[in-house]
């Protein structure tokens, strides 16, 4: 909820349902946490079920995030880790 990140979440928001993926087969589902660590690299999400972070996330990265990631399954080089690795 800070470091940016009711920025980020909605223009994640937003950019997902101008994409169409809010309803439907493709849907992605939101939802936000007080925090998911590490704090340093704020704004922090999950992507599930695989369970990698993509941290730094802003404004400027949503694009790439849903694009890269989210649709098309890959990472974010530099902004990627799973816990553990």
């Amino acid at each position: 909820m800070e470091e940016g990140s009711p920025e980020t979440f909605h223009a994640l928001t937003d950019l997902l349902a101008k994409r169409g993926l809010t309803t439907g087969k493709e849907t992605i589902k939101l939802s936000r946490s007080k925090c998911l660590s590490p704090c340093q690299a704020a704004p922090v999400a999950v992507s599930y079920p695989d369970g990698s972070y993509f941290c730094r996330l802003d404004v400027e990265t949503v694009p790439s995030f849903v694009e890269d990631v989210l649709v098309c399954g890959g990472t974010l080089p530099g902004r990627t880790f799973r816990p553990g690795d």
